[in-house]
């Protein structure tokens, strides 16, 4: 990917340091949250809460989902000018950076969806889910970059890296709704915490 990025000149590479450094602090909330998911499912699933575990669930993802709508509508229309603060009066890299929040921005809900699912899934001992989606979405980008990268120039960037968003909280969402991460816990419930004994014996 930094080799795609490095053909376009100092100007998209300036663009695109400063974007991914912005995008970092933009996810940062819902990667946060997504952590504390985790906890709040393995506490819930050891004590045999699931209906309290739902409605965490959903009070994250209205929280999450809110959080990265907010930040998104900040860079879709102060983009140019937080960009800036970072490359200086640079209008190239500015324009860059910034073509890739106008495609980026519309995507990052995916990510809120994705991180709080996979906390859900990775606090249930469902950890392998975690290495197929973050696999899943390094190819993809990769792959879509490289193929649009000499059609569509910068913008391939922005591009793959959403659908490879796209495609990782396909692999969450259908994980999650399939419910095989229920049978995934690693220690005795409180409901059967008696057959946990009983096969151990």
């Amino acid at each position: 990917m930094q080799d795609v990025i490095n053909q376009f000149g100092k100007e998209q590479i300036a663009g695109m340091t400063a974007a991914t450094r912005i995008e970092a602090f933009i996810l940062l909330p819902v990667q946060s949250l997504g952590n504390a998911v985790t906890i709040f499912t393995g506490q819930n699933i050891g004590a045999g809460q699931m209906e309290r575990l739902k409605k965490g669930l959903r009070f994250s993802l209205m929280i999450s989902i809110s959080t990265i709508a907010l930040l998104s509508a900040c860079m879709l229309i102060f983009g140019e000018s937080i960009i800036s603060l970072i490359v200086g009066s640079d209008g190239q890299a500015v324009s860059s950076g910034n073509s890739y929040f106008t495609v980026c921005a519309w995507f990052y809900p995916l990510m809120a969806i994705m991180y709080c699912l996979a906390g859900v899934l990775e606090g249930a001992g469902d950890t392998i889910i975690a290495a197929v989606h973050s696999a899943t979405s390094i190819v993809t980008r990769l792959a879509v970059t490289l193929i649009l990268a000499p059609n569509i120039g910068f913008l391939a960037i922005a591009v793959s890296t959403s659908i490879g968003w796209g495609d990782a909280t396909a692999i969450v969402c259908t994980r999650y709704f399939s419910g095989t991460w229920k049978s995934k816990k690693l220690i005795p419930t409180s409901e059967n915490r008696e057959n946990f004994s009983v096969k151990r014996d």
